[in-house]
């Protein structure tokens, strides 16, 4: 997300409060914190405890894909299941352990699947790096792909056609009895429908994607984002995000 999405999000809210200073905080290393975002995206879980006071909108939802090396068994095929991947070498993302892992777990475990971890990285870009040497196979949501796709070649990204295994994104805001408009705007940006209100403030909406016009990323498909346009103003203050 904080590749993918915030950039561009950052820069539609600074365009429009531009004396505004935004803090973002890796969610997953800031949980236990004692710290009250005034926006917050995050992974839907059962483990991710609710907020008193927040507002709460689902976005979307985001399906898993599994990232093969070069010459794989599998490579050619559209879809592929979690059962396919029995007996693999498989490459961690997630040194967290936060839900999108929780979620893959859950699934592998639905049926009857543990994965053989033997390599052990601490983000999707180091996974998919090791996929691409041939050391095994890594699994991760797509839009997590995205933003690392760019960054190989010589590997397939193949969806996951599995039952259950899909990851819901969404956005909680504190609730107040006055308006805190840069919030609202926040709120309003992530929202799907408001695509159109976008592209008539000079940002284009691709699901799940707020991108300049002045934008070096492609509109279609991203594979991996180049925001280098979408740069905060410096000497900005106020809202503070928690991008997951």
């Amino acid at each position: 997300m904080g590749v993918a999405w915030i950039p561009a999000l950052v820069a539609a809210i600074s365009s429009e409060f531009p004396e505004l200073r935004i803090t973002m905080r890796l969610w997953d290393l800031e949980e236990a914190a004692a710290w009250e975002p005034d926006a917050e995206i995050f992974v839907r879980h059962p483990d991710v405890a609710d907020r008193a006071g927040y507002r709460t909108t689902e976005l979307m939802q985001d399906s898993y894909a599994a990232v093969l090396p070069a010459g794989h068994r599998l490579a050619g095929r559209e879809r592929i299941g979690l059962e396919d991947l029995r007996g693999e070498v498989w490459v961690d993302n997630d040194y967290t352990r936060g839900p999108n892992r929780k979620i893959l777990m859950q699934a592998c475990a639905g049926v009857g699947l543990a994965p053989d971890f033997r390599i052990e990285t601490q983000d999707y870009a180091a996974a998919v790096a090791c996929v691409e040497a041939g050391v095994g196979i890594t699994v991760m949501p797509q839009l997590s792909w995205q933003t690392v796709a760019g960054m190989v070649s010589g590997v397939q990204a193949l969806p996951l056609d599995e039952p259950g295994l899909h990851r819901v994104l969404a956005v909680r805001t504190r609730r107040r009895r006055t308006a805190l408009p840069p919030s609202d705007a926040s709120l309003s940006c992530c929202r799907p429908e408001s695509a159109s209100s976008l592209r008539q403030r000079g940002y284009i909406a691709i699901p799940m994607y707020l991108v300049s016009r002045n934008s070096s990323m492609p509109v279609s498909p991203p594979s991996r984002p180049s925001p280098d346009s979408l740069i905060p103003p410096k000497g900005a203050a106020g809202l503070e995000t928690a991008p997951d």
